[in-house]
């Protein structure tokens, strides 16, 4: 659920789970409701949104161990812009435009 999305980063999270866990099983996800999705996150700046979601989908599914998609990876979504006068989540409207929403 970091903004950072390298190979060495990559890395670095499997080998931690896998010395620490040698043994235990791992349920992987890259976005969840309190994160920007992972593609918004991930996608720089001139880089294809659908090669981000498709390449993070492909790695998500060769890791060991269970996954979780966030509603929406399936489809790649990226996360919404949405006006301050759209919003229905208490979250986004209280911590506007730090967090929005939900």
């Amino acid at each position: 659920l970091s903004p950072q999305f390298s190979a060495a980063h990559v890395r670095g999270c499997v080998e931690a789970f896998e010395t620490t866990a040698p043994d235990g099983w791992v349920c992987w996800a890259f976005s969840n409701h309190d994160v920007v999705r992972h593609v918004s996150r991930w996608t720089r700046p001139g880089e294809s949104p659908d090669a981000v979601a498709k390449f993070s989908i492909a790695l998500l599914s060769c890791l060991r161990g269970s996954i979780c998609l966030y509603q929406g990876e399936e489809l790649g979504l990226e996360e919404a812009e949405l006006a301050y006068e759209d919003l229905r989540d208490p979250v986004g409207i209280r911590f506007w435009p730090g967090v929005k929403g939900r």
